[in-house]
């Protein structure tokens, strides 16, 4: 990403490459667990209910949470520029794991369920 070419070329910002695997490479891996949370599956298993309500929000929100967290992610790159230490990094990873799941609950909310409502409205039996 852009930022992390900015890190990379200004010496003073004692980058040293962590930063870029904690915030940028772990988004990827927790996208791909929430993933792998809404697998039909996992509802069927007989699982303490904090699981089974985290796999039911993750793939509610699911779709919004994949159209924003690279939106949040940047923000976040943007405003904690420079980074520099692997404290912060972890900080500002775990920032933006509530930041973007709490941003896609509120499109879901705002955005999403009203027009998934409308067009159950218009087209009852699909």
């Amino acid at each position: 990403s852009w930022v992390f070419d900015r890190l990379r070329q200004d010496p003073s910002s004692g980058y040293d490459g962590v930063a870029e695997v904690l915030l940028w490479e772990v988004q990827w891996v927790i996208v791909s667990v929430g993933a792998a949370m809404v697998l039909p599956a996992f509802i069927d298993l007989k699982v303490p209910k904090f699981w089974e309500t985290m796999a039911l929000h993750t793939s509610r929100y699911a779709y919004s949470w994949y159209l924003t967290h690279i939106l949040v992610g940047t923000a976040i790159l943007l405003v904690a520029d420079p980074i520099t230490s692997v404290l912060q990094a972890t900080g500002l990873a775990g920032g933006w794991l509530l930041l973007s799941f709490g941003w896609a609950a509120l499109v879901f909310y705002r955005f999403e369920q009203p027009i998934l409502r409308m067009r159950d409205s218009k087209i009852p039996d699909r």
